[in-house]
């Protein structure tokens, strides 16, 4: 290559992940030689990242230190419940403040967010209609998680 054509890897392309199956996600979450977690664990897991393998991952990653810590071979559902806030809101919060200044100008869709995060049921398909209604969601960029659904109650109590 030219010297002036830059590093060969510069070519690669974003790539939109949208959520990933149950099994997608038991794949991702049993790994050999990590402690798994039992039946409860699990469930708690997958309905805390709603698909989401970066969420999976940060919280899986901040349980398994706690229950290495301990010294114990199995993920209990003590362990999920001890890191989940610390990992999914406190964590993240930048990016969950970052979503919500997105949509500083739209009041419509953060009174849509927060009466849907006041209910903690899954996002109604109205929901993601209002973030597209205002350029905010297109079906893979937008995440209505229920790491962001946590910081916006736990924003609206204090």
């Amino acid at each position: 290559l030219p010297h002036d054509a830059g590093s060969p890897f510069n070519t690669l392309q974003d790539v939109f992940l949208g959520p990933l199956t149950e099994a997608q996600m038991r794949g991702l979450i049993l790994q050999p030689g990590v402690a798994p977690p039992d039946d409860a664990t699990m469930a708690r897991i997958l309905a805390l990242c709603g698909g989401r393998p970066y969420l999976a991952q940060r919280l899986c990653e901040a349980a398994l230190d706690r229950t290495y810590a301990e010294g114990r071979m199995r993920m209990e559902l003590a362990d999920i419940e001890a890191v989940t806030r610390e990992t999914l809101v406190t964590g993240l919060a930048h990016q969950h403040e970052k979503r919500w200044g997105e949509l500083a100008g739209t009041p419509a869709a953060q009174a849509a967010i927060v009466a849907h995060a006041r209910t903690s049921a899954a996002a109604p398909r109205a929901l993601h209609d209002t973030l597209r209604e205002h350029g905010l969601f297109d079906g893979l960029e937008w995440t209505v998680d229920s790491a962001f659904m946590m910081w916006i109650r736990e924003r609206e109590t204090t």
